[in-house]
């Protein structure tokens, strides 16, 4: 069956074997423009979105290239590292307990991959799906 989907904004708690930490993909939005002049969408153009987390016990490791976005048509695109010149763009590392971050992450991506039944999906870093928030 897999893991659940969420509403966009809803946080969700989140165990693995180093630790627990609590993670929110949120105000998701698509946009023909980048974060700056520097960068281009190959592929229409942006869509671009909050990601909180936030570390209860132990550690985790954390990095904008740990989600996807799953088209409705099942099609994937991956987070741009760079978020599309959005700031602050998500970083990668590792937080421990009572550690914060919080940044944007940008899948360079046409607008029919963000259209009803869209979804981003947190990954571990292995590619294993987390948790899913639906876009619609």
């Amino acid at each position: 069956m897999g893991p659940q989907t969420y509403k966009i904004g809803t946080s969700v708690q989140v165990k693995n074997d180093q630790g627990q930490y609590t993670e929110t993909v949120s105000q998701a939005h698509y946009t023909t423009q980048s974060g700056n002049s520097v960068f281009t969408a190959q592929h229409g153009g942006w869509l671009v979105a909050t990601v909180d987390i936030s570390v209860t016990s132990g550690k985790t490791s954390f990095n904008p290239l740990y989600f996807t976005l799953i088209a409705p048509d099942g099609s994937r695109w991956d987070a741009d590292a760079t978020a599309g010149g959005y700031t602050p763009a998500l970083a990668s590392g590792e937080l421990n307990a009572g550690d914060k971050t919080h940044g944007y992450i940008a899948f360079d991506s046409p607008s029919t991959a963000s259209g009803s039944g869209a979804k981003i999906a947190a990954t571990a870093p292995l590619g294993d799906v987390i948790a899913s928030w639906s876009l619609s």
